[in-house]
């Protein structure tokens, strides 16, 4: 999977960055996603941790986390590829996610990916 594009909104400076990723199939709404400050490149991995990969619609909410259906193949599907943070570790697994809830919520759609990255001293103390 090729990246079309990457830009980062800052949600708190000092404790989180959150990073729009636009896949061959997603670079709408990564644009839509942009907020007031963009960084290039990603944060340095010397003092920034990812996280993880959530997949939001614009206005942020959370399709793994904010659009429970209570479907059990679902949760069967796609737990195995969660982190302990509850976020998709890998880039491949979340953009199939981001597809299926472009097509499960379409009044959410378009989906995102975002990269979410935390401060290496502040997930430290959180281990």
């Amino acid at each position: 999977m090729s990246l079309a594009s990457v830009s980062c909104t800052t949600l708190n400076e000092a404790e989180l960055i959150g990073t729009a990723i636009g896949t061959s199939n997603s670079d709408v709404a990564a644009q839509r996603w942009l907020g007031s400050q963009v960084y290039e490149p990603l944060p340095s991995s010397q003092h920034w941790e990812l996280l993880g990969y959530d997949i939001c619609d614009e206005t942020g909410m959370s399709s793994l986390m904010n659009c429970a259906t209570g479907d059990a193949s679902l949760v069967q599907r796609w737990a195995p590829h969660l982190n302990r943070h509850h976020l998709f570790e890998q880039l491949e697994a979340a953009d199939g996610f981001r597809a299926d809830s472009d097509a499960r919520i379409p009044e959410h759609a378009p989906f995102c990916i975002i990269g979410l990255y935390a401060p290496r001293s502040w997930v430290q103390l959180a281990t």
